[in-house]
């Protein structure tokens, strides 16, 4: 199929890659992003595996430049960990793809991999269906999901030893003050 429309809602890895991936089949994309203003800095990017085989397709690879870049920051990001996971990932006209459907969380380090793996596999399914939005959409699922829920399982097993348990924080704690008989008791540990 070609001259197809899509309206993707996000510009984020996965908003992004699918764009690209439509359009390089012939659709008319129009990408939107809700924010206040252009971000100046963003989410740790980190992918591997299925996320270097998209990159290479769409020409993207600058490892050497990306790694020059890290040397340089100055800047650290934290957020909490979680993980996405809905019963079907589309409804009508609507397709999820990326975090919004198939978050494995930070622990498995492939988010932004899986998102531009999904937004590849997505275009190319529209494609193939010549049209038909729902079976696009079926297949797509069907694909990638028994991948996707693997990814998330591994993720939630080794959960542990990104967020160690209470008991083994306390010597780490107690060094820096932060205890429940004393010290800072904004950072003290509690049970």
């Amino acid at each position: 199929m070609t001259g197809g429309k899509a309206l993707i809602s996000g510009a984020g890895i996965a908003g992004c890659c699918l764009g690209w991936w439509l359009r390089r089949y012939g659709f008319e994309v129009t990408i939107v992003e809700r924010a206040e203003r252009p971000r100046d800095g963003g989410y740790v990017i980190d992918f591997w595996g299925l996320g270097y085989t998209v990159a290479d397709k769409m020409g993207l690879m600058e490892t050497d430049a990306v790694l020059r870049a890290l040397d340089a920051a100055e800047d650290l990001y934290f957020d909490r960990v979680s993980q996405i996971a809905v019963p079907q990932w589309s409804r009508g006209r609507v397709a999820l793809i990326g975090d919004a459907c198939a978050c494995p969380s930070l622990l498995a380090g492939e988010g932004s991999a899986m998102a531009m793996a999904e937004a590849y596999v997505l275009a190319g399914e529209l494609h193939a269906a010549g049209g038909d939005h729902a079976r696009a959409f079926a297949a797509y699922e069907a694909r990638l999901r028994p991948y996707v829920e693997r990814k998330q399982k591994a993720a939630r097993g080794f959960a542990s030893g990104f967020v160690p348990t209470v008991p083994r924080l306390r010597g780490f704690a107690a060094t820096l003050g932060m205890t429940k008989e004393g010290g800072d008791s904004r950072y003290a540990i509690r049970e």
